[in-house]
């Protein structure tokens, strides 16, 4: 039990301190959500607050489980979610169209193939339908989180509760348990400064955001 803790704690306090790192640079940069209909915030928010929760994830979790002693799977489809935090955080500045971030959104689905279906989860007769409804449903899910990004605290608060679901579900020595606790630390790490009123979202990095916007009323 001790271990888990431990990989929480330390993916909560990393995610807290990259998260205000990236909030104070989007302040000088005016790297901005402004408010739309369904937002739970009234002035222009910083966003790109999912660069530090990607980052403390990904750094947490490589370190208790290095990459060489881990299936080539878990690898690549880290790969995906590196891709999609990158390509979110160039379009966080503004930088790209539509097309290069579904194209990048496509093949984060398609790193992330081989391990949803290893061990393989749908009949072997379905083939190439699985691989593709697979990507279909990952690059939907990216757009669903977008929606949901500018309600404080939503984002978060889910991303706890999933990596706190799948940790639930892993072995004690399982690469899953350490995967849902350190998403789960790094998750309330960012909540910390997306909780209610919002200071940061996730901004592309995690989602997809609204436009950019020169206006700000500084949360720090």
């Amino acid at each position: 039990m001790k271990a888990p803790l431990v990989l929480f704690a330390a993916s909560a306090m990393l995610a807290g301190l990259l998260v205000s790192l990236v909030l104070r640079y989007a302040v000088r940069a005016a790297v901005l959500d402004h408010p739309s209909d369904r937002s739970s915030h009234s002035v222009p928010t910083p966003r790109g607050g999912g660069l530090g929760l990607i980052s403390a994830f990904l750094l947490v979790f490589s370190v208790w489980a290095p990459v060489w002693d881990v299936d080539w799977q878990v690898v690549v489809g880290l790969g995906g979610v590196a891709l999609t935090a990158l390509v979110g955080w160039k379009d966080d500045h503004g930088g790209l169209n539509v097309a290069t971030r579904l194209a990048a959104h496509v093949i984060a689905g398609a790193l992330l193939v081989p391990l949803a279906l290893s061990p393989t989860p749908v009949p072997n007769w379905l083939g190439a339908g699985a691989a593709i409804w697979w990507v279909f449903w990952t690059v939907s899910a990216i757009n669903v989180v977008n929606f949901m990004d500018g309600i404080d605290g939503l984002i978060g608060l889910q991303a706890l509760v999933f990596g706190l679901h799948i940790s639930i579900l892993g072995t004690d020595s399982g690469l899953a348990r350490a995967f849902g606790v350190a998403l789960a630390g790094a998750a309330l790490g960012f909540l910390v400064w997306n909780w209610a009123p919002a200071k940061i979202f996730l901004g592309d990095v995690g989602s997809r955001s609204e436009e950019h916007t020169s206006e700000l009323q500084s949360p720090i």
